[in-house]
């Protein structure tokens, strides 16, 4: 069996091969007391499902610690292609994380950027630029001593470049209403619901001016962040098909308010 690293390609149509990668977990469900169904978005093929047994034990290979939302993890997976679930050698931490398990905030924000990402992310090919930005982004709230409630919202508006609907930030005094149909400022109040106000649209255009390392510079009243995700959820609802409720929004907005 030949051992590729994520570099090299995986253009076979023979099997199965051993790959070295690293993952990002996104979500994981019980499929028997001793057995999970993992979703990871790996390095060298996108979202890949992965069939994990013999979890119990203390000398476990694959500790259910390490399959949380956004933990970042170094596999060596036994890869066929088409194959609807992936099995997986090994896994190991890639990064330790500092502060995320241990912040409320912060875990908070990982529980709902992995349910995020585990209902956008379904491309099963890989994507250099997209993988990086993630492990960049979970870096960036694992080590920032603290972390604000606008982070969150930068995270999905800079997510949104990859997914193929960023805004276009034509925000000015002429045109001062944030069209989230068309994805772009207007001039005037457009003939449907789904536009923000004068103040929301504002808010919307510090927001798109800001890098996503400058979320403490941002200072948003509970009431205005809250606003704005639903604004920028419903965003996402109207550019992907099939998103559906995003469940720990509920959990977000407690720990924020």
């Amino acid at each position: 069996m030949i051992l590729l690293t994520s570099h090299q390609t995986i253009g076979f149509k023979h099997g199965p091969m051993l790959i070295k990668s690293r993952g990002i977990v996104l979500h994981h469900i019980k499929h028997t007391d001793s057995s999970l169904v993992v979703h990871i978005y790996t390095e060298f093929n996108g979202r890949q499902a992965f069939f994990i047994i013999s979890l119990r034990g203390k000398k476990s290979r694959f500790p259910v610690g390490l399959l949380q939302p956004l933990f970042i993890v170094e596999m060596e997976v036994y890869y066929k292609a088409n194959r609807e679930m992936q099995h997986l050698k090994e896994i190991r931490p890639y990064l330790v994380f500092q502060s995320v398990p241990f912040d409320v905030k912060k875990s908070t924000i990982a529980l709902f950027l992995g349910e995020i990402l585990y209902k956008t992310l379904k491309e099963q090919e890989p994507n250099p630029g997209l993988f990086e930005f993630l492990v960049h982004t979970i870096q960036l709230l694992d080590l920032s001593p603290q972390v604000t409630g606008s982070f969150h919202l930068l995270f999905l508006l800079h997510l949104s470049r990859y997914l193929g609907f960023f805004p276009d930030n034509n925000y000015s005094e002429n045109k001062p209403y944030f069209d989230l149909m068309n994805g772009h400022f207007v001039p005037f109040q457009p003939p449907h619901p789904h536009y923000l106000d004068r103040g929301k649209s504002r808010d919307m255009n510090h927001l798109l001016c800001s890098p996503l390392n400058g979320m403490n510079t941002i200072r948003f009243q509970p009431a205005q962040r809250e606003a704005l995700l639903e604004q920028i959820l419903e965003y996402y609802q109207l550019h992907m098909d099939g998103l559906g409720e995003i469940k720990s929004w509920q959990v977000l907005r407690e720990v924020f308010h």
